[in-house]
């Protein structure tokens, strides 16, 4: 998967102009940058598609990663018998548009197999959605923060295990970020993040 940021990203930030090593060591920060972003949003921001297996809160299926761009199909999976998809019918499911789809016209559909209707009496369906999603362009949020982890990691002066250092009359100490890990986000990159991180649903139940 491609880095969300780029080089060119980090050098019109970068207070400075960048060493031989601190060039070599670029792609990598890049990488990890991105990696960490979308380990704490659980988002990708880049174009995917995505199998997602979720339960409703209602007549709604709340689809976990965003933008979406497209819903392709929906299932109902059987858990009373052998775990197989039923897939539903056009009629049965309906796109918002957003993050949502909506299942209430599911009982209505004229010949819809008698095994949903049974299902459906006896537990909340678990639904299999797969839709598209993903941003054009990566939003200036994400780059800003990911320049600043990059930024901060190109100017730890060593190894990122030693908390402190002290070498003749020059000393450092690593923030708690830098000594959770060369890219670790801080509470204000969190904060900025925040707008994008998927967060754990609720189920409502029968």
């Amino acid at each position: 998967m491609d880095p969300l940021i780029t080089a060119e990203d980090v050098l019109t930030r970068y207070p400075g102009t960048l060493s031989t090593e601190q060039t070599a060591q670029l792609p990598a920060l890049l990488t990890d940058a991105s990696v960490t972003i979308r380990t704490y949003t659980r988002q990708t921001f880049t174009h995917e598609t995505t199998t997602e297996l979720i339960r409703p809160m209602g007549d709604r299926v709340r689809m976990r990663k965003c933008p979406v761009l497209a819903v392709t199909g929906v299932a109902l999976v059987d858990t009373l018998q052998t775990g197989g998809l039923i897939t539903l019918p056009m009629g049965a499911w309906m796109w918002d548009g957003g993050q949502e789809v909506w299942i209430g016209a599911i009982q209505t559909v004229i010949n819809l197999p008698d095994e949903v209707t049974y299902l459906l009496q006896y537990q909340t369906p678990l639904m299999q959605v797969i839709y598209d999603h993903g941003y054009d362009i990566v939003p200036d949020i994400v780059i800003t923060v990911g320049c600043s982890m990059v930024c901060r990691a190109l100017d730890l002066p060593g190894p990122t295990s030693v908390a402190t250092s002290a070498v003749g009359g020059v000393s450092y100490r690593l923030t708690g970020p830098a000594q959770d890990g060369v890219l670790g986000l801080t509470a204000s990159e969190m904060r900025m993040l925040d707008t994008f991180r998927r967060v754990a649903t609720t189920v409502e139940l029968r």
